[in-house]
C-alpha cells in the first residue's frame, strides 16, 4: 500500500471566496459528528469501565450507540448468549463528572443484539477477505450504525502506540434489513499515520492529505471523525482535503467546513497546482 504524506507548516489561507457547499457534504458532516460521539463514547467509557476491572476474566467487547439523548458504551462478554457487563451513558460533553455507570450484569436488548450481531459481520469479513490490511502498531476499530433505515459498520485503523493519529486503511460495510452483506468498500485506500504532540511541533499546524477518485470528491465522514477525536491532543489548526475536483477545509479549532472548487483552491495559492494521488 502506498503511504501518503501529510506536509507540516502549511500555509494559512484566509478563505474569501464563497464557500461551493453541496447537500451531500452537509451528510458527510453529520455521518461524521456521529462517528465521533460513538468512538467519543468508546474511548471515554473504556477508560471508566478498567478502572473497576483491571483483569476481566474473560475477553470484553463494546460498542456505543445512540438513544435518548445520551450516547451509551456497552461492554460484554460472550456465553452461551452475549451477557452485558456494564452500560456507561454520556452526555453531549463526554464527562466522566456527568457519565453514568451501571455495572449490573444483564441480557442485551434486543437493539443491542441487532448492534452486535451487525458488529459481528463485520469481524467475520476482517477475517476471511484480503480487501483489509494490517499495519504493525494498529488495531481495527469496528463502528456500527444501526436505526430503522439503516444497518453498517465503518471500520477505522487505530493507533496501538500513543502520540499518533491515522487516515486512511477505512473501510465499510453496508447491510441489509435481512443482515446480508450489500457493499463493501476501502473508503481511502493509503494509510496515513501522523505524529502529534511533540515539543518540537509549531504552534500552529495545518495538514492535508489527498483523496484518488475512490475517496471521493470531498472530505469522508471517517476524516471528520478523526479530526474531532484527536483536536484535543494535537496543536492542529486545520486540515485540508484534496481531491481531483474539489478541496475541502476543516477548520479544527470551530469544527467548521468549507468546501472550494480546485480551480479556487489554485488561484488561492498563487496558482501552485496540488494534484491528487
Amino acid at each position: 500500500m502506498k503511504k501518503t504524506a501529510l506536509v507540516f507548516g502549511f500555509i494559512v489561507v484566509a478563505y474569501t471566496g464563497e464557500s461551493q457547499r453541496a447537500d451531500p457534504v452537509d451528510s458527510i458532516i453529520r455521518e461524521g459528528q456521529l462517528l465521533y460521539r460513538l468512538e467519543m463514547a468508546s474511548w471515554t467509557g473504556t477508560e471508566i469501565f478498567f478502572k473497576k476491572y483491571q483483569s476481566p476474566d474473560q475477553p470484553v467487547g463494546y460498542f456505543s450507540y445512540e438513544y435518548n439523548h445520551r450516547v451509551h458504551c456497552v461492554f460484554f462478554y460472550e456465553d452461551t448468549a452475549p451477557k452485558v457487563l456494564a452500560t456507561i451513558s454520556f452526555d453531549t460533553s463526554f464527562s466522566t463528572a456527568t457519565a453514568r455507570a451501571d455495572f449490573r450484569e444483564r441480557n442485551f436488548s434486543q437493539y443491542e443484539m441487532n448492534v452486535h450481531y451487525i458488529r459481528e459481520l463485520a469481524r467475520a469479513e476482517i477475517e476471511k477477505d484480503t480487501l483489509f490490511n494490517y499495519y504493525e502498531n494498529t488495531s481495527f476499530s469496528l463502528v456500527p450504525v444501526v436505526d430503522s433505515n439503516t444497518r453498517k459498520v465503518y471500520i477505522f485503523t487505530a493507533p496501538d502506540v500513543k502520540g499518533v493519529a491515522i487516515f486512511g486503511n477505512d473501510y465499510l460495510l453496508q447491510f441489509n434489513k435481512a443482515d446480508s452483506l450489500l457493499d463493501k468498500k476501502a473508503l481511502h485506500v493509503d494509510f496515513i499515520p501522523v505524529e502529534f504532540g511533540k515539543d518540537t511541533d509549531p504552534e500552529a499546524i495545518e495538514t492535508f492529505h489527498l483523496h484518488d477518485q475512490q475517496a471521493g470528491k470531498w472530505i469522508s465522514p471517517t476524516d471528520v471523525c478523526t479530526l474531532m477525536l484527536y483536536r484535543r491532543f494535537s496543536k492542529w489548526k486545520q486540515h485540508v482535503v484534496i481531491s481531483k475536483t474539489h478541496v475541502s477545509i476543516w477548520d479544527i479549532s470551530t469544527n467548521q467546513l468549507s468546501v472550494i472548487t480546485k480551480d479556487q483552491w489554485n488561484k488561492m495559492n498563487n496558482n501552485k497546482k496540488f494534484v491528487s494521488n
